[in-house]
C-alpha cells in the first residue's frame, strides 16, 4: 500500500484567475503596471495580461471571446472609445461576462484623467490628448515599458484617483 509523503508540498492553485485584455500595447504595458503594483505574491489571484492588436473596440471583443474567457473567474477588456462598438458584440461580451471599461477618448486620455486634468470629448480628439500625454509624460516608446508608469502613477496618486475616475476604480476592483 502506497502512502503520500506528509512533507510534500500540495502544488498551489489560485483562488481567482483574471483576464485582462488591452486594445493594444499602450494598455497591454498600462495593466502590466496595475497588476505588479497591486497584485501581491501568495494573495492567490492569478492576473494573465495580454493586448488584442489594435483594431478597435470590436476586434478586441472577439480577440478576448478567442482566448475563452470562460476560464477565468474575471475577464475584462481596456478599449478605447473613439471608434463606434456594435451593440451585438457589447451584447456578445456581456453574455461572456467579459466587462468592457471605455477609455474615453483613448488611453491617453484616461491617464491624463488619472493625473487630474479635465477631458472635453466635444472640444479635442483623441490625437489631441495623445500628443499631451507623450509630450509631457512618456512618449511613445516608453508608454509601452510597463516600469515607466512608475515615473508617473504613484500608488498614492492611484488611490486618490481612483476615488475620482471610475474607470480606474473598476479596472483595480477587477485585479483584486
Amino acid at each position: 500500500m502506497s502512502r503520500s509523503n506528509p512533507f510534500a508540498k500540495k502544488p498551489r492553485r489560485p483562488n481567482l484567475t483574471v483576464l485582462a485584455v488591452g486594445e493594444g500595447e499602450t494598455e497591454e504595458a498600462f495593466l502590466k503596471f496595475l497588476k505588479a503594483l497591486y497584485n501581491k505574491r501568495d494573495n492567490g489571484i492569478s492576473i494573465k495580461v495580454k493586448y488584442a492588436g489594435g483594431g478597435g473596440p470590436e476586434c478586441v471583443i472577439d480577440h478576448t471571446i478567442r482566448m475563452n474567457p470562460e476560464n477565468y473567474d474575471r475577464t475584462f477588456v481596456l478599449i478605447d472609445k473613439d471608434k463606434p462598438c456594435s451593440q451585438k458584440h457589447i451584447d456578445k461580451a456581456t453574455k461572456l461576462n467579459i466587462k468592457i471599461i471605455w477609455a474615453d477618448p483613448c488611453v491617453e486620455g484616461f491617464f491624463l484623467k488619472i493625473r487630474g486634468m479635465r477631458i472635453n470629448t466635444n472640444v479635442h480628439n483623441s490625437a489631441h490628448y495623445k500628443k499631451i500625454f507623450e509630450d509631457k509624460y512618456l512618449n511613445s516608446n516608453d508608454k509601452l515599458i510597463p516600469e515607466k508608469y512608475d515615473q508617473i502613477f504613484s500608488l498614492a496618486l492611484l488611490e486618490k484617483s481612483r476615488k475620482l475616475v471610475d474607470e480606474l476604480d473598476q479596472i483595480i476592483c477587477l485585479m483584486t
